[in-house]
């Protein structure tokens, strides 16, 4: 859940950055005259419509791809990582595209135009699902290496990283009792007596 947040929110800042970057060309020669069809034709309009209406059923289904059927994992290699985006990529221009069918058909009956269809079912979603999948890409590679600095143990971790007063960085290691080794005993000699001399004096004779 956490990967497909980080490659969907890295999609949606992206796309804030470049819709940001058109508000501001729409507002400088902005012309009341060129957006007299209501507020989704205003400077305002298009951004919300650009960033959060259009593509927010790309947003939903590619989250829902990445954290259910494509997800990302920290044993993948990179190809698989990209694989997986693209697919979730593929799989939310589908969306778009089934989304258009609704919008197209609707706009159809109010222009009297059916190529108008055509447009929303395939055309619309295919360019910007291309668009936006090369984005959510980028979005999972990144999620995909934040995942790789994460620690696959997290007790592991905090025992080694824990400051000190934290119980787990002062549980003692075990320790091997130490067998003292043996020490061997020098044989006790008695003290040796003075031998007595045979030739000694008389008076010192016993």
């Amino acid at each position: 859940m956490v990967t497909a947040a980080i490659a969907v929110g890295g999609l949606i800042v992206v796309k804030f950055a470049v819709a940001f970057v058109q508000l501001l060309g729409n507002a400088i020669d902005y012309d009341p005259a060129f957006y007299s069809n209501g507020f989704l034709s205003s400077p305002i309009g298009l951004f919300v419509g650009s960033l959060v209406l259009y593509p927010f059923p790309f947003y939903l289904a590619a989250f829902v791809a990445l954290a259910l059927v494509f997800p990302i994992l920290r044993q993948s290699p990179l190809s698989t990582i990209l694989g997986r985006a693209a697919l979730a990529g593929a799989a939310a221009t589908v969306v778009l595209a089934l989304v258009g069918i609704v919008t197209g058909t609707a706009n159809a009956m109010s222009s009297g135009d059916g190529v108008v269809i055509l447009l929303w079912v395939v055309f619309i979603p295919l360019a910007a699902g291309v668009q936006l999948t090369a984005v959510l890409v980028a979005g999972s590679v990144v999620a995909w290496l934040w995942l790789g600095r994460q620690s696959p143990s997290g007790d592991q971790d905090r025992a080694v990283d824990a400051p000190a007063g934290d119980p787990v960085a002062e549980t003692p290691a075990e320790t091997t009792p130490t067998v003292p080794e043996d020490d061997p005993v020098a044989p006790v000699v008695p003290p040796l007596e003075p031998p007595i001399s045979i030739y000694a004096p008389p008076g010192e004779r016993d």
